[in-house]
């Protein structure tokens, strides 16, 4: 019997299963997270400044033009009065005729030109050398404000020059070309109230030299150099051929 069960054991063990042992995975390595480079940026090509194409140009870019705007501050001041230097003949101090022309800025009767030494600064802050109002003989500072044109033009004379402008500050053109010659500017003021100087300035105008005279400058306005003439041989009245001529006295009349 032993041997019976000795045989049924080994039946038994035979029929149990043998199980391969079992391999753990494969795990697949890993790979790191590959980085994609960085690329650096793209730089924009830089352009070149627009060439500014001058009128006849030869360009064959058919773009039109880049133009530079146009700074209001660099804006040319307006010029409305203009000062002329003249001699009479045979005289060494100057005359100095005077143009303005600004009737766009609302002219006043009390509007006034004067004239300044060239290093005087801007706005002046001392009275003119020399000046007149616009309308010159009087003071037509209290006129109708509809009665300045804004247009016209006078000559500073010291033979005409007007009782308001001799005041302790202003000279003559002769005190002028004396003590103080040289460069002069001249400028169109407004009075701005009863104020002090600087009064409000309307216009600069052009320089000028206030020097003495050789006396021999031309008179401004000479008289015509060879005048009409009265005629040479006048034309004699004519003959009344109809009549007879009268008798003629006997030579030797009665006695």
């Amino acid at each position: 019997d032993d041997d019976g069960d000795d045989d049924d054991d080994d039946d038994d063990n035979s029929m149990i299963e043998t199980r391969s042992p079992t391999s753990p995975p494969t795990r697949t390595p890993t790979s790191p997270p590959t980085r994609s480079p960085t690329s650096p940026p793209t730089r924009f090509p830089t352009l070149p400044p627009t060439r500014l194409i001058s009128p006849g140009d030869d360009d064959d870019d058919n773009s039109p033009p880049t133009t530079s705007p146009t700074d209001p501050a660099t804006k040319p001041a307006a010029v409305c009065v203009k000062a002329s230097v003249r001699f009479m003949a045979g005289s060494s101090v100057p005359m100095v005729e005077i143009d303005y022309d600004y009737p766009q800025l609302d002219p006043l009767p009390s509007d006034w030109v004067g004239l300044y030494p060239c290093d005087t600064e801007m706005p002046p802050r001392v009275e003119p050398t020399l000046w007149a109002y616009t309308c010159y003989s009087r003071v037509c500072r209290r006129d109708p404000v509809n009665s300045a044109t804004g247009i016209g033009s006078f000559i500073f004379d010291d033979a005409t020059l007007a009782s308001y402008s001799s005041t302790r500050t202003s000279l003559t053109l002769q005190e002028i070309v004396t003590t103080q010659p040289g460069c002069y500017y001249v400028l169109l003021n407004r009075i701005d109230g009863d104020s002090a100087p600087p009064y409000y300035n309307i216009c600069e105008g052009n320089e000028i030299e206030l020097l003495p005279g050789d006396g021999t400058g031309p008179d401004p306005t000479p008289a015509p150099v060879n005048p009409t003439p009265a005629p040479v041989n006048p034309t004699r009245a004519p003959v009344d051929e109809s009549r007879p001529d009268p008798a003629p006295a006997p030579v030797n009349p009665t006695p």
